[in-house]
């Protein structure tokens, strides 16, 4: 009778009902801070990359306008000066207040907001008219510090989360031929 009703020794003794619930809890709290800390690197890591795309086509946007001008004047003919002024005239007459690169990088004023970009996933290029819609939109500003000087000032906005978001580059170009 001894064995059915004698006393258990403290060394078989099992985890309490309490003592499970305090670990499960403490395991459960330290996972989903795990998961939030794991949430906030992915969203970081979307806005960062976001941002290297931003950065990118409005560097993009300055380098159209900079190769216009280039084509412009090596193959406009021999009055440079003639060249020059007509460039600086068509610029700052479509880009006053806005505007954007269409599909042929022609420069095209803005009416209210310039347009989104669609990104073509064959082609790899953001463009105008194929592709899938994109939260990103460039204007570019063209103002003029000197009558040999165009101040371009490229931005693109984008969307991420509920908040818009936006960076501008700004880059000087020069009648190089005087």
């Amino acid at each position: 009778m001894k064995l059915f009703f004698s006393k258990p020794n403290n060394q078989n003794r099992g985890f309490t009902l309490l003592e499970s619930l305090i670990a499960i809890t403490i395991f459960t709290v330290s996972i989903l801070a795990l998961l939030s800390v794991l949430s906030r690197g992915i969203a970081s890591t979307t806005f960062s990359k976001n941002k290297i795309i931003a950065s990118y086509l409005a560097e993009e946007g300055i380098e159209y306008v900079r190769n216009s001008r280039d084509t412009a004047m090596i193959s406009g003919g021999t009055d440079k000066s003639a060249i020059w002024g007509a460039f600086r005239t068509s610029a700052l007459s479509v880009c006053g207040t806005a505007c954007y690169l269409n599909d042929a990088h022609v420069l095209t004023a803005c009416s209210g907001s310039c347009p989104y970009l669609k990104y073509d996933s064959s082609t790899g290029v953001y463009n105008y008219t194929t592709g899938t819609n994109t939260s990103y939109a460039r204007s570019l500003v063209i103002t003029s510090p000197s009558v040999n000087e165009l101040k371009i000032t490229s931005g693109v906005s984008f969307l991420h989360g509920s908040a818009t978001h936006s960076l501008n580059f700004v880059d000087n170009l020069f009648n190089w031929i005087e």
